[in-house]
C-alpha cells in the first residue's frame, strides 16, 4: 500500500495520534494521553485518512503500518491460537483479501461483525484498528508491514 499521489507527509502530531490509534485508544483517551484537545485528535485522524486514502479507522491503521509510517504496537500477550477462518476474517477486515474468500456463512454482515467482535475479545484488542495492529505485530498478516531490505540501514 502506498499513499495517494501528491499526499503530504505526516508530521509528529499525526504520528502520535496514529500511534494511539494502533494502540486501541479512543479519540478521548488519545487526547488525554497526548494532552491535546479532542477536536485536534479528531482533526489529525481525519487528516491521516485524507493523506493516506484511508476512510475508516481500520483503513488508517493498515495504511500507517503498510506505508511504514509506524511499526505495530508491542503486543502485551502472545498471539492466541487462531483458526484459518479467523485469519481469513482478519484478512478481509484489513482488506488484504476480498469478502468472497470468507466461508459463505460469514459473508452476512452481522455474522462477520460478530466474528470480528469475538476475535477482538480473544486477542485482547480494544478496537478493530487495534486488532489489525496486533495481528500485524504477531505476523499473522504477511505483507502488511514492510520488511527491512537486507543490507540497508533503517
Amino acid at each position: 500500500m502506498t499513499a495517494p499521489a501528491g499526499a503530504r507527509p505526516l508530521n509528529a502530531s499525526h504520528l502520535a495520534v496514529g500511534r494511539m490509534l494502533l494502540e486501541g485508544e479512543t479519540p478521548e483517551g488519545a487526547a488525554r494521553r497526548l494532552s491535546m484537545f479532542i477536536g485536534t485528535v479528531r482533526r489529525r485522524l481525519t487528516e491521516i485518512g485524507l493523506r493516506l486514502g484511508a476512510a475508516t479507522a481500520v483503513d488508517r491503521a493498515v495504511a500507517l503500518l503498510a506505508c511504514g509510517h509506524l511499526p505495530p504496537p508491542q503486543a502485551g500477550m502472545r498471539a492466541p491460537d487462531l483458526r484459518p477462518v479467523d485469519i481469513a476474517v482478519l484478512r478481509v477486515l484489513t482488506k488484504l483479501a476480498p469478502e468472497v474468500t470468507l466461508p459463505e456463512d460469514l459473508r452476512d454482515g452481522d455474522a462477520f461483525v460478530t466474528h470480528v467482535e469475538e476475535l477482538r475479545v480473544r486477542c485482547g484488542a480494544r478496537t478493530d484498528a487495534h486488532l489489525a495492529a496486533l495481528a500485524a505485530a504477531w505476523n499473522l498478516l504477511p505483507g502488511l508491514v514492510p520488511q527491512p531490505t537486507p543490507g540497508k540501514e533503517e
